[in-house]
């Protein structure tokens, strides 16, 4: 999984926002360990590079985010996407990191690319299918739904 943003994210700003979320957090080589108290279930955090990242993603992510996305996060965790017990935590995830960089989407690496709300959660191509972006500048409707 990677969140892509279509501003950098702030480490130290997304650590906050996860112990709002009542995720506990630790410091690791490039990333953060996160975890909900309790919990088994761990999610890995490092930096991506986007660059690194496969021109089909990009080019995904840049028609939701409206130009191409700045930073990422890639998630690691064991279990199947949406239904390992560690999917909630990278939803949490998801959700901090949009709050730190407005305009984000989380690429499932297993075909779906999900627009990030701050209440919500993940929303599937299902619902923003409509809403689309087909030009290089940003939809005034993503804009104001998401804040960017």
């Amino acid at each position: 999984m990677t969140v892509l943003t279509a501003a950098r994210i702030d480490l130290r700003g997304l650590e906050r926002q996860l112990a709002r979320a009542g995720c506990i957090t630790a410091r690791r080589a490039g990333g953060l360990r996160v975890w909900h108290d309790g919990e088994s279930s761990v999610v890995d955090t490092s930096m991506a590079i986007v660059d690194g990242l496969s021109d089909h993603s990009i080019d995904q992510a840049g028609q939701l985010l409206g130009r191409p996305p700045r930073d990422g996060l890639t998630c690691v965790f064991d279990g199947p996407v949406g239904r390992s017990e560690a999917w909630p935590t990278v939803v949490d995830i998801a959700r901090a990191a949009a709050r730190v960089a407005p305009l984000a989407v989380l690429d499932d690496h297993a075909g779906t690319i999900y627009l990030i709300h701050l209440d919500r959660g993940l929303i599937g191509p299902d619902e923003y299918a409509d809403v689309r972006i087909r030009s290089k500048q940003a939809n005034p409707l993503l804009r104001r739904l998401f804040g960017g």
